[in-house]
């Protein structure tokens, strides 16, 4: 019996992280990727369940084995998902991969370029990729809502225009894109369940 793989994303603001949480709350059979990080660790955080917190050099070492599918450079440190977690869905574990836009455009690639021509394409086979939209400007009305007078609006802006040039580009590439509209969170989890089943 083999797993499913989600692969979830969203433009920035869509609540993705939101509906990522709730989904794993719904469905237990679902597990999270548990992702690689060099960053210290924080007072409310886990090893092993929010990351996995490495240091510099280990990272590097694990990059140099080609341990990992792939891997980015946030400011200072390094985050990235191994290989390895991939195994569990040939163990029959469903699991969920919450990935950037840019990278999950291109994740049947990444299979074929990382794994063998077999393991790549039972991945494939097995993946259900999903958008989460929101329209610009409600994303930045929550932006403003959460962060309050903190907030970077020019920063945020450049994701949310970015974020617009990645859909304009890559939109055949999302077949479930899902709009997560303001005050109907249990919709867009109805409507991602139905999806992940099918």
């Amino acid at each position: 019996m083999i797993g499913k793989l989600i692969v979830l994303t969203g433009f920035s603001g869509s609540g993705k992280d939101t509906v990522m949480d709730i989904l794993l709350k719904t469905c237990p059979k679902i597990q999270r990727i548990v992702t690689h990080t060099s960053r210290p660790i924080r007072p409310n955080e886990k090893h092993g369940k929010d990351y996995y917190f490495v240091s510099h050099e280990e990272f590097e070492s694990l990059i140099k084995e080609d341990k990992f599918i792939e891997h980015v450079m946030y400011g200072s440190h390094y985050k990235g998902t191994l290989k390895d977690e991939f195994q569990k869905v040939f163990q029959g574990q469903s699991i969920i991969w919450r990935i950037d836009m840019s990278r999950a455009a291109i994740v049947e690639d990444t299979f074929l370029e990382k794994f063998d021509k077999e393991t790549a394409t039972k991945l494939i086979s097995v993946s259900k990729k999903i958008i989460i939209t929101v329209p610009p400007d409600e994303a930045l009305r929550r932006f403003k809502k959460r962060e309050g007078i903190k907030a970077d609006i020019d920063e945020f802006q450049k994701r949310i225009n970015n974020d617009l040039i990645i859909w304009k580009k890559l939109r055949n590439n999302f077949p479930n894109a899902i709009e997560n509209i303001t005050g109907k969170l249990d919709k867009t989890i109805e409507k991602i369940i139905k999806i992940i089943e099918n």
